[in-house]
């Protein structure tokens, strides 16, 4: 399918994928499949892409300082950061309100607390510090999984036989084959 539609944006194909692997991690659970993580998986992507519109157009953007920002993209990046904002907090509220889930990466932060007991982080802390996080390991899961590519696409006999292992783990014909 790829060849005849001409070129492949490999980072926009397995944008979906790695957001599913730190679902995982983060969520431990197939959390950007919902509603709540695709919200919080497509409102991180509009900030991303406002992030380098603020880079490549600063003079544009950072010249209107006595008025709200008229530029459309900037209006985009600004509602995507409100919607980040609280859909990660809808999370955060909805994982505290279940304190016998499994420890995760998104438990742990909720968690973890000061010598005097006190929650080490408050809602807007934690919320900046998964967006921190989701920052990072995007970009070096997205690595990571852009090498895997590489090395499986030039070796194929190691494609081969990690392509046997997974037929005889699922039984089945793996999508796209």
């Amino acid at each position: 399918k790829w060849a005849a539609d001409g070129p492949v944006d490999f980072f926009e194909e397995m944008r979906v994928c790695v957001y599913d692997i730190i679902g995982k991690v983060f969520f431990g659970e197939e959390f950007f499949t919902t509603d709540l993580g695709r919200l919080i998986r497509d409102s991180h992507w509009l900030i991303r892409d406002g992030h380098l519109y603020c880079i490549d157009n600063c003079m544009q953007v950072g010249m209107v300082t006595s008025e709200p920002c008229r530029v459309p993209e900037f209006q985009k990046y600004e509602e995507a950061k409100t919607e980040f904002f609280s859909a990660v907090t809808e999370a955060l509220n909805i994982k505290k309100s279940k304190p016998d889930s499994d420890k995760d990466a998104f438990r742990m932060l909720l968690t973890e607390t000061r010598e005097d007991g006190t929650p080490l982080f408050s809602d807007t802390v934690w919320v900046a510090t998964m967006q921190g996080l989701l920052n990072g390991a995007f970009g070096s899961t997205r690595c990571s999984l852009t090498w895997v590519v590489y090395y499986l696409a030039k070796y194929p006999k190691i494609q081969q036989r990690l392509r046997d292992e997974l037929y005889r783990k699922y039984g089945t014909k793996l999508q796209g084959d």
